[in-house]
C-alpha cells in the first residue's frame, strides 16, 4: 500500500503564506519562499479559496461564468468582477445580466476611486464602460438599474454626444472621470471592457425582504 509508506503530501495550490502543509498527516510541514498561491478567488463560488491571490480559472458554482469574468474585490457588501474581454456596450449589458448582475453603477466617490483602480486589469484598455446611458432620452443620463443617482464624475465639456450617437459612458482608466461614447461612424472604437456588480439580497417579488436592486439570491 502506497499511502502506508508515505511520508509527506504536499498540496501546491492550497497553502497560507510562507507554510506547506503535509496531507498525509505525519506534520511534515515545510516552508516555501517567494509563494503567490493560486486557486479560485470568487466568494460566489462553491470551490472558493480564501487565501488564493492568484485566480487560476477554475471556480465552479458561481453565477459569474470564470471563462469571462475574474473576482475583483468586495465593496460596500455588493461583489466586483472584471471582463477578460471587451464588448459593445449592448453586449456588455446582455453578458452582465447572464452571470447574474449588471454593469457597474456608481453610487459615491469612494466607488469611483475603487473602479478606477481595478479598471482595466484584465481587459487591457485606456477605458471602460459603466451601466449610464441616455439611449432612451438624449441628455436625460440613467442608471440601467433605475436606482437613484447621487454621482457622477464627467470629464470637462462632458457628456457632448459628440457626432451624436455617444449614448453610453467610459470611465478613463488614467483619471477615473468619464465620457460618453458610441461612434456610429466607425463601430470598431466602440468596444471595452467592464466591471460586473452583482448586488446580493432577496430577488424574491413576493418576500417582505425583497430587494428591488439585488441581481443575485
Amino acid at each position: 500500500n502506497n499511502e502506508d509508506n508515505l511520508i509527506v503530501h504536499y498540496k501546491f495550490n492550497v497553502g497560507s503564506g510562507n507554510t506547506l502543509y503535509d496531507h498525509s498527516g505525519n506534520g511534515n510541514h515545510g516552508v516555501i519562499y517567494g509563494a503567490t498561491w493560486a486557486g479560485c478567488t470568487d466568494p460566489l463560488a462553491e470551490n472558493f479559496i480564501e487565501n488564493a491571490q492568484i485566480d487560476d480559472g477554475t471556480c465552479i458554482g458561481s453565477p459569474v461564468n470564470a471563462s469571462d469574468f475574474s473576482f475583483l474585490g468586495i465593496n460596500e457588501g455588493n461583489y466586483y468582477y472584471s471582463s477578460f474581454n471587451i464588448y459593445y456596450w449592448e453586449d456588455a449589458l446582455n453578458l452582465a445580466e447572464d452571470n447574474g448582475g449588471h454593469m457597474v453603477t456608481i453610487n459615491n466617490e469612494l466607488e469611483n476611486q475603487f473602479i478606477q483602480s481595478s479598471c482595466s486589469v484584465l481587459s487591457d484598455t485606456n477605458y471602460q464602460w459603466i451601466g449610464y446611458s441616455d439611449i432612451e432620452n438624449e441628455g436625460e443620463w440613467e442608471w440601467i438599474t433605475n436606482e437613484n443617482i447621487t454621482y457622477e464624475n464627467w470629464d470637462n465639456f462632458q457628456p457632448d454626444d459628440h457626432g451624436g450617437g455617444q449614448d453610453h459612458a467610459i470611465m478613463s482608466c488614467n483619471s477615473g472621470v468619464w465620457d460618453d461614447a458610441g461612434f456610429p461612424w466607425n463601430v470598431n472604437d466602440d468596444q471595452f471592457g467592464f466591471v460586473l456588480e452583482v448586488e446580493p439580497g432577496c430577488t424574491d417579488e413576493l418576500a417582505f425582504n425583497y430587494d428591488e436592486f439585488a441581481s443575485y439570491n
